[in-house]
């Protein structure tokens, strides 16, 4: 299996830099269909195609500038490729304010899958910041 670590991370890395944009449209690219989205405090969210995960999108955005949403940070990301088209990305991010004001913080486990066009995000889980899996034999 090739490691493809770096390109996985730089397409997440993309992603959240593309998320600083608002724009829903702009973020479909980075979806492979159909995904998975589940938010701490919410039912899960299929988005089964780009028409529903632009509105899926722009629904979680206009949420988030009600809040002064203006950029997120990442603290940590980490990548796992598990499959040669598999892979994990986790970490943890803070969504600030445009004063820079943190107002929330997050942890995030990602599943992505390589397509022909690159790495696509299949399943995303947004989680407390400390709960992360822990290596425990049964």
């Amino acid at each position: 299996m090739n490691d493809e670590t770096v390109e996985i991370l730089k397409t997440f890395q993309d992603y959240s830099d593309t998320f600083k944009h608002k724009k829903a449209r702009a973020l479909l690219p980075f979806y492979g269909y159909p995904a998975l989205m589940v938010d701490r405090d919410e039912k899960p969210k299929v988005l089964s195609n780009p028409i529903i995960a632009a509105i899926g999108l722009w629904l979680a955005i206009k949420k988030l500038k009600k809040q002064d949403y203006d950029y997120s940070k990442l603290h940590t990301l980490e990548a796992k490729q598990v499959r040669q088209n598999l892979a994990i990305v986790s970490g943890v991010a803070t969504r600030h304010q445009e004063n820079d004001d943190e107002f929330d913080k997050f942890g995030f486990t990602y599943t992505l899958r390589k397509f022909p066009k690159g790495w696509k995000i299949i399943a995303g889980v947004l989680h407390n910041p400390n709960e992360f899996f822990s290596h425990k034999k049964i």
